[in-house]
């Protein structure tokens, strides 16, 4: 026991010096400049000013840049690209303890070898202290929704709603949390949770009215479409396929059947198991399978998709070795593609490491890594269809 508990301590160290060690890189300098330019807006213009005057970023949601102009405000002699950077870390460090506490309460045999892969999470350091991106904010969120899900839906419920505002990626995992509440509780709690969603809505419709003079809607109908690449740098089906060529493909190319419309359609057929497996669902840990199943799916088959839309998968996942054992090493090998896909973008795009400094996306062993991941969605695909057809004949 003391040996491990050193171990810990060990491995929890060498995280935090891990993420410390990258602030002062320069990151993905376009993002950094992004998350500083937006907090000092908001500063300078205020809430109520903010979407309404020279705004020179996308329409970003407000949570982020208003948190990070607080931040600004507390922390003003500090650089502000290092600011950008502890505030992912802060998140980072969030999500790992939330993590650690449910794994930890668990019988899984290896609990304490998955919560030091945790702590250290080689990959979300790099996104979150060296890029200097906030997917650590939006993970936290979703993984804290989820777990108050199975007993607390109301809470659960608010929380879902409001993590929209932090990425419009929480989209998917509002849609999911509802097919769970409806499949696996009934119509009535489906519907008592539908109006508390709908009540959540209209509070933060109001706020954002009354506060930043929008409303949250053009937050969810315009956050896709911005871009029409087959793949935006993500290692998955269509890089695996095309390589670095797939950055220049349009996905709408294609007659009757486009790239956009193949992708979606594949989405749909991989996610319809997990969705059936939603009835059966009772443990945290099933939930938790599924959402970082389908944010998988979603990395894998569609078109437009960054690298980072990995991040909330591998969140989620971090507690699949609690379902069944076997599940463990495809974590840690989905763990390592994903770092190395972040690794390989921002070192080609803005290089970190002098002895790097050649675009790593050009080569083809990145299309082996993106064949892994398809694997991986695979063998988690197979899993579903197997408990599926297991339970049907268990029935006849």
């Amino acid at each position: 026991m003391v040996k491990k508990t050193i171990f810990l301590i060990a491995v929890i160290a060498l995280g935090v010096f891990l993420r410390i060690s990258l602030v002062d890189k320069p990151g993905y300098i376009f993002d950094v400049d992004s998350f500083v330019g937006w907090g000092k807006q908001m500063q300078m213009s205020g809430a109520g000013n903010f979407f309404t005057s020279s705004y020179d970023g996308y329409r970003y949601p407000p949570v982020v840049p208003a948190l990070i102009a607080m931040a600004f405000d507390l922390f003003d002699k500090y650089p502000c690209e290092a600011i950008v950077k502890y505030f992912a870390i802060i998140f980072d460090f969030i999500l790992a303890f939330i993590t650690m506490f449910v794994i930890f309460r668990s019988k899984y045999e290896k609990k304490y070898y998955l919560v030091a892969l945790v702590a250290l999470q080689p990959a979300f350091a790099l996104v979150s202290a060296g890029w200097g991106q906030v997917d650590s904010t939006l993970a936290t969120f979703l993984v804290l929704s989820t777990i108050l899900a199975i007993k607390n839906k109301y809470f659960a419920t608010g929380l879902f709603v409001f993590s929209v505002l932090i990425k419009p990626q929480a989209i998917l995992a509002v849609f999911i949390y509802y097919l769970y509440v409806l499949l696996s509780k009934g119509y009535k709690e489906f519907f008592r949770q539908v109006v508390f969603g709908m009540v959540v809505c209209a509070v933060l419709e109001f706020a954002m009215r009354v506060y930043f003079k929008v409303s949250i809607w053009p937050f969810i109908t315009s956050s896709v479409g911005a871009y029409q690449n087959l793949s935006l740098n993500a290692f998955n089906l269509w890089w695996a396929i095309y390589g670095h060529n797939s950055w220049d493909i349009k996905d709408t190319a294609g007659a009757l059947l486009s790239f956009k419309s193949l992708g979606l359609s594949l989405f749909a057929v991989f996610v319809a198991p997990a969705i059936c497996y939603l009835k059966r669902v009772k443990k945290l840990e099933n939930l938790m399978l599924v959402m970082g199943y389908v944010y998988l799916v979603f990395f894998i088959f569609p078109s437009q998709i960054h690298e980072r839309y990995l991040f909330p998968s591998i969140a989620f996942l971090a507690f699949v070795p609690l379902v069944d054992k076997k599940f463990f090493w495809p974590y840690v090998i989905l763990v390592a593609s994903f770092l190395v896909n972040v690794f390989a973008v921002l070192q080609s795009v803005y290089p970190q490491f002098e002895f790097l400094k050649f675009n790593l996306l050009q080569g083809d062993w990145s299309r082996v890594v993106a064949a892994v991941n398809v694997g991986i969605c695979l063998y988690f695909f197979v899993w579903f269809l197997s408990k599926i057809v297991g339970n049907e004949k268990a029935k006849t």
